[in-house]
């Protein structure tokens, strides 16, 4: 697993002080569906309980993945920055959903 950070949300979490990202799974339901898909959520701090995540480094950023979360098969997890209407967030891809 492989986890790589986008030169834009390294500044943007250099200007926020953020010394860890966490990223945990959120289930969230499509289209009136029962089912539920668990998505990856992104949390700007480490976990309270690191023994339930793989830590992993991005060029010395520790990430720390829930392990729930499924990466794609020979892709890397990125983290990016997105700018929608002046609003900045961050946004990761890389991880299959799970039903």
């Amino acid at each position: 697993m492989h986890v790589t950070i986008t030169p834009e949300a390294r500044e943007f979490l250099a200007s926020k002080g953020r010394q860890a990202i966490r990223l945990d799974a959120a289930n969230h339901r499509s289209g009136g569906c029962a089912m539920a898909i668990a998505e990856p959520v992104i949390h700007q701090a480490a976990p309270k309980d690191p023994s339930k995540y793989h830590r992993l480094d991005a060029e010395g950023f520790p990430v720390f993945v829930s392990y729930i979360l499924m990466p794609k098969e020979g892709e890397p997890i990125e983290i990016a920055l997105q700018k929608v209407l002046g609003i900045r967030s961050l946004v990761v891809s890389g991880f299959d959903s799970l039903g």
